[in-house]
């Protein structure tokens, strides 16, 4: 329960700090009512107290925020909007699973993992307007995606263990952390798509990103990998074969 309230607590620190970040705690609480909906030796009682512990302090900080910002009288962005009604859902979410004992089937995530795209590509097209807009701002996230493993090449290069070892010899643990790792690539791809950039093109990307790195070494999307980095180190240290060649 310790580690369960810790860890909750370090992500709603980070949410409450910028709020998009409540984006990438979600991924490891879903993944964490996922375990909990499958078979484990706990009582239903012991599931749901740790899954409050975790999402409890997670969930804090940030709606605290959320109700604060209601009761400006100036208008809020739009982005806001949808961030308050991304933790309204979380939160259903989590009730959900307490309540009514919310399970996750192959079908369900079947219709989720469709659903989720095509409400993503609506959103950003009601943020849009037209479609040369939403394939800009698509292709300026992939780039934002991909291309920011440059600034921490020795760091990324350690995928290619991932590829040596070859993932069938990967237990359970080690793909849960798998998933985690990938999904968090997903949300920072999906962020960086609905915010604004700082340039305008991609043009403009590939050249301060290439000819002038130095002006964009710091922008948030670099720095929002700081995040994965030490999850990546800790799944490649755990690789069978390689703890057994180093081990």
């Amino acid at each position: 329960l310790f580690f369960a309230f810790a860890s909750g607590l370090f992500y709603g620190v980070a949410a409450w700090t910028r709020m998009e970040f409540l984006l990438y705690d979600a991924v490891p609480l879903l993944l964490l009512m996922g375990v909990l909906a499958r078979p484990v030796p706990l009582a239903p009682a012991d599931k749901d107290t740790l899954l409050f512990t975790h999402a409890g302090p997670l969930l804090f900080w940030v709606s605290g925020w959320f109700l604060v910002l209601f009761t400006f009288k100036t208008p809020l962005d739009s982005r806001v909007n949808a961030l308050s009604v991304g933790c309204g859902l979380i939160w259903l979410a989590v009730l959900a699973f307490r309540i009514r004992g919310l399970r996750f089937s192959k079908a369900g995530l079947g219709v989720a993992a469709v659903l989720a795209p095509l409400l993503f590509l609506g959103l950003l097209w009601a943020d849009r307007g037209n479609l040369a807009a939403v394939a800009g701002s698509i292709s300026i996230a992939v780039f934002r995606t991909v291309v920011v493993h440059g600034f921490y090449v020795f760091t990324s290069l350690m995928v290619l263990w991932i590829f040596w070892n070859g993932l069938r010899t990967l237990n359970r643990g080690q793909k849960l952390l798998g998933v985690l790792l990938g999904f968090y690539l997903l949300v920072h791809f999906a962020v960086f798509s609905y915010s604004v950039p700082k340039w305008d093109t991609l043009a403009e990307f590939v050249r301060f990103t290439f000819i002038e790195p130095g002006r964009s070494v710091n922008l948030s999307d670099t720095r929002s990998m700081l995040g994965l980095y030490p999850s990546l180190v800790f799944f490649v240290a755990g690789l069978p074969r390689l703890k057994r060649r180093f081990g």
